[in-house]
């Protein structure tokens, strides 16, 4: 494959360093008198343990014998010497003992170099899986062996196949080989987008610079764009604040008739980025003409986490489309919090499921009582999406009202053993110490239809018991009201159910 000039420059700058540096202590062994030098200290009578300190031996050629014997023993040396590569005093001996694993794990490696290349070169979805535990197995050791291999093939397919095997082990070791890969390969979308997603994933602040170019090339087609500024949000870097902004203005100002995937993803970035200086094409972008593209300002505006935004994510509330309504939903939870429990409970008014959905997201990290009414409410619907995120919020609740509520659920028949957990944490309180003359509630027994009976007849007991402490949560509030806006209309009881 075709290498870059760039990067060969900066490999042979860093080899002459690698050098320069460890080549000292063997020329310190040339003032030897040829007799040898004493051997390095050591306490241990551990074999492996004396090899290991030979590493440091002032005569280069008995730390070579040394690192020889070593890789005989191969993985029985292995613990010894990795912790010298992370403890020992002596950078000889970390270095040297960094290098002898890499080349014992290379040797089992090699062992299983014919399966391994079979697998990379099956691009069957089949061998994915096993592909990627294999790579999840030998870890950082596969590394050396995976590069060497992506420097020399040159079938875009098994690029592909190579680059994710390195996405996985997320190594930025990786960067400068497929940052290499990239500048070759970017005529070719299927590799040059792969390369781009993986540089993402190791986060190397490195890839940063060599991306932001690419950004503002302009023979770079959209897809490709869109994947840059992604990594480019990923990575986090604040040097990709201005170009990514400026991408995004740019974008925005284009005349466009239908999705486009670059400006979606370079929202997204500067949501991931959350930096204030992002807001304010963000919050332009949340008023655009497309809804798909309000709805991407908005999820990043909720990811920003800046609470100055709450006036745009209020005002979306009121968007004709619902997706922009979801959205702005769980971004008033991310953003405001418990100053705007009105709007978040108002919206449960709403017909489309996944808006009320988008409410009980919202409402799960809030603690005002207020918000009972609506998830018990929720818990009794026949929407099984509705009714098991109530479950959740509910079995984090310590309010003895949802006992009532989840006994009814419990009598319906619907999501058994999500009430039963909820039932059980609920009630965990209620002891005889606390309460008495109640009787404990029932234990989990493996048979959930009987436990279910058991529970309904336990409630039966102990509800008269404790009427007064238990508010009817399942009894929902007379009126909702979006403020600004006075009484939504059809909040009576039964629009809640």
């Amino acid at each position: 494959m075709k290498r870059s000039s760039r990067f060969r420059q900066l490999a042979l700058a860093a080899a002459i360093l690698v050098v320069a540096v460890f080549a000292a202590p063997a020329l310190a062994g040339s003032d030897d008198d040829g007799q040898g030098s004493p051997p390095p200290k050591t306490t241990s009578d551990d074999p492996v343990a004396i090899l290991v300190a030979e590493l440091g031996a002032r005569d280069f050629a008995r730390r070579e014998q040394a690192q020889e014997q070593l890789l005989k023993l191969g993985l029985q040396a292995l613990p010894v010497l990795e912790a010298a590569a992370m403890r020992s005093d002596d950078p000889e001996i970390r270095v040297r003992s960094r290098d002898i694993i890499s080349l014992i794990r290379f040797g089992v490696l090699d062992r299983d170099s014919e399966r391994l290349r079979s697998l990379l070169e099956d691009t069957s979805p089949a061998e994915f899986w096993k592909l990627r535990s294999e790579f999840a197995r030998l870890g950082e050791s596969a590394l050396p062996y995976l590069l060497e291999r992506l420097r020399n093939i040159s079938d875009p397919a098994l690029q592909v196949k190579h680059l994710e095997a390195v996405g996985w082990i997320q190594s930025p070791q990786a960067s400068a080989t497929v940052l290499d890969v990239l500048e070759d390969a970017l005529e070719d979308s299927a590799v040059s987008g792969k390369a781009v997603e993986v540089l993402g994933r190791l986060r190397d602040p490195m890839s940063v610079k060599p991306l932001i170019s690419l950004l503002t090339r302009s023979e770079i087609e959209e897809v490709l764009r869109g994947k840059i500024a992604a990594a480019l949000g990923s990575i986090g870097d604040p040097r990709a604040i201005s170009p990514l902004i400026d991408m995004a203005r740019t974008e925005l100002a284009r005349e466009r008739r239908s999705y486009s995937y670059p400006l979606q993803q370079v929202l997204h970035a500067l949501g991931n980025l959350r930096n204030e200086t992002t807001l304010e094409v963000l919050e332009a972008a949340a008023k655009d003409h497309h809804s798909s593209v309000r709805v991407a300002a908005l999820s990043a505006l909720a990811r920003a986490g800046f609470p100055r935004s709450l006036p745009v994510v209020k005002a979306a509330l009121d968007d004709p489309d619902t997706s922009v309504r979801r959205v702005a939903v769980r971004a008033l939870g991310n953003l405001g919090g418990e100053a705007v429990i009105d709007e978040i409970l108002a919206a449960w008014l709403e017909a489309d499921r996944y808006v009320r959905y988008a409410v009980l997201v919202a409402l799960r990290s809030l603690t005002n009582p207020r918000r009972l009414p609506v998830v018990a409410a929720a818990a009794l619907q026949e929407d099984g999406l509705l009714r098991d995120e109530a479950l959740r919020i509910l079995e984090q609740t310590a309010d003895l009202g949802t006992l009532d509520v989840l006994i009814r659920v419990l009598v319906s028949g619907a999501s058994t053993p999500r009430a039963l957990v909820a039932l059980r944490a609920v009630s965990s309180p209620i002891t005889t110490a606390n309460h008495p003359g109640i009787p404990p509630p029932p234990r989990a027994s493996g048979d959930e239809e009987a436990e279910a009976l058991e529970w309904q007849a336990w409630w039966s007991q102990t509800r008269p018991l404790l009427d007064p402490q238990i508010r009817p949560l399942h009894e929902p509030p007379g009126q909702l009201a979006r403020p600004g806006l006075g009484a939504v209309s059809g909040a009576a009881p039964g629009a809640l159910r």
